[in-house]
């Protein structure tokens, strides 16, 4: 879902009382580009005179600019609303043209917000006048409490991806904010309603009518949770290794088990016994090098996932297959699943925040259900999305009877910058699972970047280098079965034991 925005100035206007949407179902991520021309679940709010207009900035392109007016500092924000989320996580590509800010003064330019609460992040001056990012919460009374100051500055005229991240869950609460990609300010042991339901984009409420400011916003993105309680299911299945990718390669460092996870919790009663697995298991998952960034094994749930699918029952818990653990995801799309768009989906987001020159390592284990359909249309299992629009820069596609690890270079708005490259294929095996390891640096730049893939413990293809990020985009990791409308089949995968690590 696109929620871009157009026109000229889009309100000037007194204090918008109340948000006239309609509620984003739980598995939605509202995103906003500056290329399109619709505001959709977006609604504006500004006092004073503020503006919200879609210009060109130069070498930039177009972008969203929100300003205060010439009257001071009010509140110029777009806004949207959602089902109460447990977790909801922001994130946007800001550029702080201007910000007068007094000492010891905050203005949030993004705000997740629940009954009488919120988690807020932006621009802070202290004593002696730096201006640097820092996290903080509000209570119904406006005052400004948990204020943790960042040691990153809040670079003026340039570019950032600012990432806000909270869970809602009363004395379990917490938040963290990243900078372009890394995590600069946690705040523990908050005290939160149970569920955010709204999250704003802008220049927040200023303290003082001095303090005016101007924001260019090139996209954002809002995402979360649902509070529910995940779905657990049984689904019976004879699961086998899936038959090595090339035969002819030097195997990669030795794959040894790690440790067993701790047994998750059990909140509905305990599964009963599934038949035998009569195939030989995945195999084990590899040590990554570095230190752990990102892990989802179902073991304890979604964890932080944010849902994309038409109900719950097309995401669930299940007990066989797995392939490591005592768990798997099992992901299910039927013909018209269609939760935001004209593609059909049943998929799990997680705020991974791959930025220019990381280098990771990654591993999930994949298996495609017997009946999992065959054809000419594409479908995809596993997706490193941008932050910027269309096709993702890294995925892995099932289409005619092929699964294969495809790359689409990719321009800072989104373009294609040059010919998709496929860099690895295998015929595609039904009931067996992939254990898939990628190694990658993430970087906008074609001499850069590369991605090193490995099947099944063997290697699969060779170390390409290629963009794998749209320049000044982020990416972030999705999982589960999206495919193009049109199958008259349902279709399932199962997914398990993700896990990505950060090696500089």
């Amino acid at each position: 879902m696109r929620i871009p925005l157009t026109g000229r100035a889009l309100a000037r206007a007194a204090l918008a009382v109340g948000l006239l949407v309609p509620a984003a179902a739980a598995a939605d991520a509202a995103e906003l580009t500056a290329s399109r021309t619709s505001l959709r679940e977006w609604t504006p709010l500004v006092q004073r005179t503020a503006a919200i207009q879609l210009i060109r900035a130069g070498a930039d392109g177009r972008v969203v600019r929100l300003r205060d007016g010439k009257r001071g500092a009010g509140y110029v924000v777009l806004s949207t609303r959602t089902a109460p989320q447990v977790t909801m996580i922001g994130t946007a590509r800001l550029n702080v043209r201007r910000q007068r800010m007094a000492l010891r003064s905050a203005r949030a330019m993004i705000e997740l917000r629940g009954e009488g609460r919120s988690v807020e992040a932006g621009p802070y001056r202290d004593a002696v006048g730096n201006v640097r990012w820092a996290a903080w919460t509000k209570g119904a009374d406006g005052g400004r409490r948990a204020l943790a100051v960042s040691p990153e500055p809040v670079r003026m005229s340039q570019w950032s991806t600012v990432t806000l991240a909270s869970r809602w869950a009363g004395d379990d609460s917490r938040a963290s904010l990243r900078i372009d990609g890394r995590v600069v300010v946690r705040l523990p042991k908050l005290v939160l309603p149970m569920g955010a339901t709204s999250a704003n984009i802008g220049l927040g409420r200023a303290s003082r009518k001095g303090e005016k400011g101007v924001l260019l916003v090139r996209n954002a993105r809002v995402w979360g949770t649902e509070l529910q309680a995940p779905v657990q299911a049984d689904h019976a299945h004879v699961a086998a290794v899936a038959p090595e990718a090339t035969p002819d390669a030097a195997a990669p460092p030795a794959a040894t088990p790690p440790a067993a996870p701790p047994a998750a919790p059990a909140p509905t009663p305990t599964p009963p016994a599934q038949p035998p697995i009569t195939a030989p298991p995945a195999i084990a998952p590899p040590i990554l090098p570095g230190r752990e960034v990102a892990r989802l094994d179902f073991e304890n749930g979604f964890g932080n996932a944010g849902f994309q699918a038409v109900s719950r029952d097309r995401i669930t818990q299940v007990t066989n297959p797995v392939a490591a653990g005592r768990y798997a995801g099992r992901f299910e799309v039927r013909p018209g699943d269609t939760p935001i768009d004209s593609s059909e989906r049943a998929e799990l987001s997680l705020d991974t925040g791959e930025s220019e020159g990381e280098e990771r390592w990654y591993s999930w284990a994949v298996m495609f259900d017997q009946g999992f359909p065959s054809g000419g249309q594409w479908q995809v299992v596993s997706q490193f999305h941008s932050t910027a629009p269309r096709q993702p820069p890294v995925g892995f596609y099932a289409e005619n009877n092929r699964f294969r690890l495809q790359v689409w270079p990719k321009n800072a708005d989104g373009s294609q910058a040059a010919p998709e490259r496929t860099i690895w294929s295998t015929t595609l095996q039904r009931g067996v699972w992939y254990r898939i390891t990628l190694h990658a640096r993430w970087s906008g730049s074609d001499t850069s970047g590369f991605v090193e893939l490995f099947v099944n413990g063997k290697p699969a293809g060779s170390k390409t280098y290629i963009r794998t990020l749209a320049p000044g985009s982020p990416n972030y990791f999705k999982m589960g079965y999206y495919r193009n409308s049109g199958f008259s089949q349902t279709g399932v995968v199962y997914i398990d034991d993700f896990r990505a690590t950060q090696v500089n």
